[in-house]
């Protein structure tokens, strides 16, 4: 599993589908799943992700043998992933009936390589990437295709259902910044928030991992706190003014769509992959470049009260487009509703999705 598997899966659920589980996951119902092995011959171990300890799934009910008996009446079969227990599902399911007939594919992973080998052994009606490549020119969507499949983007989405309820409209902080060390550049990211908050005497909270570099190399690395919980982590991002969102190791993160579920504005580094009705720079957004020399700017922009009532605007925006487009159910409804415009044969009109 990754997840954007887990917010297919969620998503799916909280829209009222009658879902199938081959094999059934345990980790987005509260437990954890321990019962695979891993390619070294040790037990894998799957635990519950913090966006799900809130409000996990129920639990699931149906068994294997309902599959098998109920599978000639299932409108839409999705590969949730390319991973090696999602192919020996598939696999298992060829074995007993065939080449499933309405098969969508979703790739998760953090690259934009798409499976092209895969497309042409399963056939599927489409193939869902969460890291599709912008163009420079001439982008058409439905100009991409492997062997006649269509192929769509899919990034990550907010799992809404597990944030803890907060009042967002108060604020603790000017500052929030909670990021991993995956992309060089986010180092000085987080550098230039420390700086700026130190300048103009900002209440910031800045947190990465106790062994990085950064917190003895920078002169104000002492200030830096830990890493902290998902909850916490959560609620202190929506109760700040200011946060900001960079590429990781993978170009979707799923911290972008956590901070835009909220009324904190979001300086967003555009991740050069094509999102579904993507985000509006200076309605959604503030947009800042991959050098950050833009940051102490926007940060002293928005934090002057001066500018306070055009933050707000944005944010609402913002909050608004994310819980209208982006969450783990609007994610889910957007996969089933190409799958049967192309299952119906029926044209995809790509206004009509945001592309």
């Amino acid at each position: 599993m990754d997840f954007l598997a887990d917010g297919i899966i969620v998503g799916l659920h909280e829209s009222g589908h009658d879902v199938f589980e081959l094999p059934s996951i345990n980790h987005i119902r509260g437990g954890v799943d321990d019962n695979y092995t891993l390619a070294d011959g040790s037990r894998g171990f799957t635990a519950t992700p913090g966006f799900l300890q809130l409000n996990p799934l129920p639990e699931y009910t149906h068994t294997d043998e309902e599959i098998l008996d109920t599978y000639k009446d299932f409108n839409l079969i999705i590969m949730t992933s390319y991973r090696r227990y999602s192919i020996k599902a598939l696999n298992y399911i060829k074995n007993k009936y065939g080449l499933p007939q309405n098969l969508v594919i979703v790739d998760g992973e953090d690259h934009p390589i798409i499976q092209q080998e895969l497309i042409k052994e399963c056939k599927p009606i489409a193939y869902f990437k969460r890291e599709l490549l912008k163009e420079n020119h001439g982008f058409r969507i439905l100009s991409r295709s492997v062997e006649g499949v269509p192929i769509f983007p899919c990034p990550f989405a907010a799992f809404v259902r597990g944030y803890p309820v907060v009042d967002d409209h108060e604020k603790d902080y000017d500052l929030f910044l909670a990021l991993g060390m995956t992309y060089d550049k986010r180092q000085t990211l987080l550098a230039r928030f420390m700086e700026t908050s130190a300048e103009i005497e900002a209440e910031s909270l800045i947190c990465l991992n106790s062994d990085n570099p950064l917190r003895t190399s920078h002169p104000l690395g002492k200030y830096f706190h830990d890493m902290m919980g998902y909850e916490e982590y959560i609620t202190k991002q929506a109760r700040s003014n200011i946060s900001a969102s960079m590429r990781g190791f993978g170009r979707d993160t799923l911290n972008f769509w956590e901070k835009m579920s909220f009324e904190t504005l979001c300086l967003w580094c555009d991740p050069g992959i094509v999102i579904p009705y993507p985000p509006i720079p200076n309605r959604h957004v503030v947009e800042f470049t991959e050098d950050c020399n833009d940051i102490p700017r926007l940060i002293k922009y928005y934090l002057d009260p001066i500018h306070e009532e055009e933050r707000k605007i944005i944010v609402r925006a913002g909050k608004n487009w994310l819980r209208s487009y982006h969450t783990a159910q609007k994610r889910a409804e957007y996969i089933t509703k190409i799958a049967q415009l192309i299952i119906s044969g029926k044209v995809i009109t790509i206004n009509e999705f945001g592309l």
